[in-house]
């Protein structure tokens, strides 16, 4: 078979995951906390490696090989949402929170108060503290969060964000939902 199929086809294949993460970068442009996607490509010229000097060379010896893929951890835009409960972190930090798989880190800030003071994810997950699980006052007026994650309620202090930040944050693996799991990083 004509070595050109082979590159049109593996240049095909790039392009068309290229073209999934666009579209899942779009559909997702409204998420709150969503880190896009962007996806990294190397080009090769098999012919130039085994040193033929096939005459057709650059264009049909050259082919596109998918590379990797990773997403873009720079800072979103922050905006006034009215509610007492939504918090946003500026700068290289996740919030943590506790699962049925162990903890996992997000950057969706939007919580609630369980029925017992327990602040939650909108999915209902507790959210961790330094000392574990965060718990307001339900009777209590609206918390108040200082720079370094410290959480006040009426003058007191009820502990802190587990915030957590990531030297390599390439190596947190997307599970959906804004979510990451930070064990391999």
């Amino acid at each position: 078979m004509d070595p050109a199929y082979y590159v049109a086809a593996g240049s095909l294949k790039a392009r068309a995951f290229q073209l999934d993460v666009v579209a899942s970068n779009l559909a997702n442009a409204q998420t709150v906390g969503y880190k896009a996607e962007r996806s990294f490509f190397d080009i090769f010229n098999k012919a130039k490696d085994q040193g033929r000097g096939l005459p057709l060379s650059p264009f049909v010896n050259e082919g596109t090989v998918y590379a990797q893929k990773g997403m873009d951890f720079s800072q979103g835009a922050t905006r006034h949402t009215e509610r007492s409960l939504d918090f946003a972190i500026h700068g290289n930090a996740f919030f943590t929170i506790q699962t049925q798989d162990g903890p996992q880190v997000t950057r969706d800030g939007r919580f609630t108060l369980g029925a017992d003071g327990q602040l939650l994810t909108l999915d209902g997950l507790p959210v961790l503290g330094i000392n574990g699980p965060i718990t307001l006052d339900t009777a209590g007026g609206e918390p108040t969060v200082t720079a370094d994650g410290s959480i006040f309620q009426d003058g007191a202090y009820l502990g802190q964000f587990d915030l957590r930040a990531y030297e390599d944050t390439m190596a947190l693996e997307r599970l959906g939902a804004g979510r990451f799991d930070p064990s391999q990083a």
